[in-house]
């Protein structure tokens, strides 16, 4: 028997389905009314009938790419942190190469060209991150179509018969201490708090546009973390994270000037979401700390089309015309996540991986030790140093 009910703003199905289980979920955000949310609960139920009598053996076999997408997509993807990321991944890549494809029409090895020979819509290759995550999506969506409506039969072609995309190992980047000094000096009084708690506690982006004024506990030591923007935090796990000494001052001054529930609030006090840019302030603070690898320096003429990298930002006259030339810093290659490896990083001297592991939110000590124990060239350079077999000679 099936049945649709509405749940807040959204419609819900529900239906027994071939093996007598009582099943329901949220019929999408394509569903905006009780005549078509009843509409797919009996196509529901008049399919799991079938199967069950034995009518419908081939006919799982029949389901596209896209109608796989679309259960897949409210049944599992809504439910889910990361839905705009997969959702995208599925309209600009996958939906174009399998969107009218049929399930059970796509051999092992087209997946294999595809995650070989995908570009951007400008023609650039993926980096093998994104070819990864297309990888795992695919797998996923192909998961859901065997165990969950089975409408494919065998093993799962990404199992065994399509490689894995091999991602090369970034090397993570982190910033001295006397770099941290620097930035913080340098970094705008309404940010300067923010990027504080980012570089002593290792709060990720969204973790800090979510932190409410509730969350820190100067008294006690600790700043909960327990959102990531609005949601739940990543891994959906609750943390709390030790305050610094210095860190104290920075949080004083924060919390002396309350605007909203939120610590780090948007100028009308509304939460910061995901659209604000905080890379271009972080390269500004870069900038204005002096951390810089050089200085551009380019006619503003458009006819000379002079432009020279030099280790000064001394302004001068263009060689070619004599026009005054334009300088431009170019900050460090360093990134606004950087400061959370630079926590891990220096943190990790000082205390152990488990401890570290746990600040950070990693699910895993091995996580934490792959990421950062072997970045850390200051570790293996006092230990280096420390290396002896007696000698000393030197003959």
């Amino acid at each position: 028997m099936s049945r649709a009910y509405q749940r807040g703003t959204r419609w819900w199905v529900a239906w027994t389905d071939e093996h007598g289980k009582y099943r329901r979920e949220p019929a999408g955000e394509s569903i905006t009314t009780k005549t078509a949310a009843r509409k797919l609960a009996a196509e529901l139920q008049l399919q799991a009938d079938r199967r069950r009598l034995g009518l419908e053996d081939a006919a799982p076999q029949r389901m596209t790419f896209t109608e796989l997408w679309e259960r897949y997509d409210r049944t599992v993807v809504s439910q889910h942190r990361g839905a705009k990321q997969t959702r995208s991944r599925w309209t600009l890549h996958l939906a174009p190469a399998f969107g009218a494809r049929l399930l059970h029409q796509v051999a092992p090895v087209e997946f294999e060209e595809f995650l070989v020979g995908t570009a951007r819509p400008d023609g650039k290759p993926l980096s093998p991150q994104t070819r990864k995550h297309l990888r795992n999506q695919l797998r996923a969506m192909l998961n859901f179509a065997i165990h969950r409506l089975k409408a494919l039969r065998g093993p799962n072609p990404f199992t065994d018969q399509v490689p894995i995309v091999r991602v090369p190992r970034r090397k993570p980047r982190h910033l001295s201490a006397e770099q941290v000094v620097k930035l913080l000096a340098a970094t705008q009084d309404e940010v300067r708090a923010l990027f504080a708690v980012a570089v002593y506690c290792g709060l990720r982006k969204g973790e800090l546009c979510g932190l409410l004024v509730k969350d820190v506990d100067l008294e006690g030591g600790w700043i909960h973390v327990r959102h990531s923007y609005d949601a739940q935090p990543k891994d959906e796990e609750e943390r709390s994270v030790p305050i610094p000494d210095e860190l104290v001052p920075y949080l004083r001054v924060e919390l002396g000037r309350v605007r909203s529930r939120w610590l780090f609030p948007a100028i009308d006090g509304s939460m910061r979401t995901r659209a604000w840019k905080v890379e271009k302030v972080f390269r500004t603070a870069l900038k204005r700390a002096g951390l810089v690898e050089g200085y551009e320096h380019a006619c503003r003429r458009k006819r000379c089309g002079f432009k020279e990298r030099r280790a000064d930002g001394a302004r001068s006259q263009c060689p070619t015309c004599g026009m005054i030339l334009w300088v431009k810093a170019l900050p460090l290659r360093f990134t606004f996540k950087d400061l959370r490896s630079t926590y891990m990083t220096h943190f990790l001297r000082v205390a152990d991986l488990v401890t570290v592991q746990r600040a950070a939110g990693h699910s895993d000590p091995k996580i934490t030790e792959q990421h950062y124990i072997g970045a850390d060239a200051e570790r293996m350079r006092v230990a280096a140093k420390k290396l002896s077999f007696g000698g000393g000679g030197g003959q």
